[in-house]
């Protein structure tokens, strides 16, 4: 394999697109493709990351190869990806090769029974890991110069009929589900997203209906779309809509209602989005500015067209259609089923809290469970403790959900069963922590009868968006905390979790600058030091999406990865910090100092699932570090231990509202009256 060579003997072109092309020569995917025996030569050509349509089109004009395939930085691939590739394009001349494509870990036997339709939903469409025949690409961007570059690989193929493609054997995977969750930003030359096409394949009409979701929840941060109305209609009118609804999550309902309205805005100018008791939470899509008795939630501005997209709460209907359960028409009872659960594999959180004082203030409540994973360390503990646990997601779980009257959580999972979810039944959700960035997109698409908020700020931001669902009673765990004494000092450090390095291979997370400046800082000589010299131990609690990572921290008989849970930490620890976390906002509730240390704040928040709320320096209840040194030297100097009225009045302010001493008391007052 010579990286140089061309020519018409070449099977294949790979085009690596990176902004760091001397770092990816030597990550293990390079070296995948450069170790690869092949019979033919490979040619490999370097990009920019995230690459314009304009430079996909000068590399594939340039190109002298019979086929070409584009990788991106933080993409991975199965060992023998290249192998049988390669393999399967000297056999033959195809149009496209494809492969088992992913947002997250590759399936160890990629098998033709895993290509559901959550499969066919879920999947990144974009141009990565395709074997693209050259010639046709070149003819197809010719015939249609006005693409996004994220919408050629589902317009390739209908643009050639190519209805049913079986992928081979072989898995490749972006390790990102940023577009499921973000959107995307067409780019400004943008004028067709796809031809025009009825007589598709099903997989093509999903693909082509998550693309029309995922441009709309691009616009909902209020970028405008060059796009006009009638060319996204063009695309929606031919690709089915109402045959895969079924298909789509409750959390992407308000786009695809969005797209049907603009198919046909007579018949669908509104949906019931929420069932609440007594009212029903509808959305509305107006070409006007929606009135003061609505919220309005999003407003999308395209060339030719606004579209707004509002909230109203209506006096609820009672359901006539016989073969509709109405999952409210009972009251809560002491005799209501009531299924309470934190995460899948770990408790210790608002749910547990809440439910230990359940148990214990209202025993008369006999159909009290609690859902946990039967392999989580807490199932012992709570079997102990008394709870009547579930195992999460089984059978015996969806019979309770179904029969339940009431669900409460600290997450917000999707159970279903036999057509109940929560957009139809009653769902309090108790929050991880408290919202303290812009989580608009997220909230809006949830369904919940009661959002529990920690505080006057946070409260308000919630009530713009769902006021009467909102409560400020603070979350339960808060009750739950106490400082403990200990004879040694502790430091406890809490970094976040970054939404892009979520499920990207071990590798491109320790090259990442995430990792880095943790592991530079866990290595201080001066922070170990004085560790050592003031028998002090400093406690890194990773969050749960990254304990699978634990292994690649530094770690000492004074720097720690804990594995203690979060109320014992926190209760014995003489100052914690955060990059991002809520979670220091516990300590402070019982006067722990806490500080920031947010040494990517220029880039944090381009890659995550939210935008920026609250200004940490002006905001925040303890000082903001951005560089290494100042952390080291406030902690060495033990300046955290002095009282500052700046960050005290701050605390007094962020509570504000929350009834202290009786925020469980009110929660469940408030749940059991729904």
């Amino acid at each position: 394999m010579t990286e140089n060579s061309v020519g018409n003997d070449s099977v294949l072109t790979i085009c690596i697109c990176t902004d760091n092309p001397e770092e990816y020569r030597v990550s293990e995917s390079y070296r995948r493709i450069t170790s690869v025996s092949l019979t033919y030569d490979i040619q490999v050509e370097w990009a920019s990351s995230n690459p314009s349509i304009s430079s996909v089109e000068n590399i594939v004009n340039a190109c002298n190869s019979r086929y070409i395939v584009f990788t991106e930085e933080g993409h991975t691939f199965s060992p023998l990806y290249f192998q049988v590739l390669t393999d399967y394009l000297s056999s033959k001349e195809v149009f496209l090769a494809d492969s088992y494509r992913y947002a997250d870990t590759i399936a160890s036997t990629p098998k033709p029974d895993s290509l559901t339709l959550k499969y066919y939903y879920t999947r990144d469409t974009d141009i990565w890991g395709v074997a693209f025949h050259t010639g046709m690409l070149q003819e197809f961007l010719n015939s249609m110069p006005e693409l996004d570059r994220q919408s050629v690989y589902l317009s390739y193929r209908l643009f050639y009929y190519l209805n049913r493609i079986n992928p081979l054997l072989i898995g490749y995977s972006t390790h990102s589900d940023t577009k499921n969750v973000n959107g995307i930003l067409l780019e400004d030359q943008t004028k067709q997203i796809a031809p025009h096409s009825v007589s598709c394949s099903q997989e093509l009409h999903i693909y082509a209906i998550k693309m029309l979701i995922n441009i709309l929840r691009g616009m909902e941060n209020g970028h405008a779309c060059r796009l006009s109305v009638k060319a996204l209609k063009h695309v929606a009118q031919s690709h089915a809509i109402s045959s895969i609804a079924e298909v789509i999550p409750l959390s992407d309902r308000i786009e695809f209602e969005a797209l049907r309205y603009l198919v046909n805005p007579h018949e669908y100018a509104s949906y019931l989005h929420k069932r609440l008791g007594e009212y029903d939470a509808i959305i509305e899509f107006t070409e006007k500015a929606p009135g003061n008795d609505s919220v309005l939630l999003y407003h999308y501005q395209f060339s030719d067209l606004s579209l707004y997209v509002s909230k109203r709460y209506v006096k609820h209907l009672s359901m006539s259609a016989p073969d509709v359960i109405d999952h409210y028409r009972h009251l809560i009872t002491s005799d209501s089923i009531i299924l309470f659960f934190d995460r899948t594999l770990q408790a210790d959180d608002n749910a547990e809290a809440l439910y230990r004082y359940f148990i214990d203030k209202y025993p008369q409540y006999i159909n009290a469970y609690f859902a946990l994973n039967p392999k989580s360390s807490d199932w012992n503990r709570l079997t102990l403790a008394g709870f009547k646990l579930v195992p999460m997601f089984g059978p015996e779980f969806s019979d309770k959900f179904l029969h339940s009257d009431l669900v409460v959580s600290s997450q917000i999972y999707s159970p279903k069963s036999a057509g109940k979810d929560f957009s139809n039944s009653r769902f309090v959700y108790l929050q991880h922590g408290v919202i303290m960035n812009d989580m608009r997109q997220w909230i809006v698409s949830k369904c919940f009868d009661l959002f529990v908020t920690t505080g006057e700020p946070e409260t308000r931001y919630l009530r713009s968006l769902a006021p009467r669902e909102t409560i400020n009673s603070g979350i339960p765990r808060l009750e739950t905390l106490f400082r403990k004494p200990h004879q040694n000092k502790n430091f406890v450090y809490m970094p976040t979790w970054r939404f892009d390095l979520g499920r990207v291979s071990d590798g491109v997370f320790m090259e990442s600058l995430y990792f880095q400046a943790i592991e530079r800082l866990l290595l201080n000589s001066t922070l170990t030091g004085y560790l050592e010299q003031t028998n002090a131990t400093l406690r890194v609690k990773l969050h749960p999406n990254l304990e699978k990572r634990a292994k690649l921290f530094p770690k000492s008989e004074r720097v720690q990865i804990s594995q203690d849970r979060y109320s014992q930490l926190i209760s014995e620890a003489d100052f914690i910090f955060t990059d991002y976390s809520s979670v220091v906002l516990d300590a402070t509730y019982i006067d722990i100092p806490i500080a920031y240390y947010q040494f990517d704040r220029e880039t944090f928040f381009d890659n995550q699932p939210y935008s920026e709320r609250m200004d940490y320096e002006k905001e925040g209840l303890g000082p903001v570090f951005f560089h290494e040194d100042q952390l080291v030297d406030y902690i060495t100097t033990e300046s955290y231990a002095e009282q500052d009225a700046v960050y005290n009045d701050r605390r007094e302010a962020f509570f504000s509202g929350v009834p202290i001493g009786h925020i469980r008391e009110t929660i469940v007052e408030r749940m059991l009256s729904l």
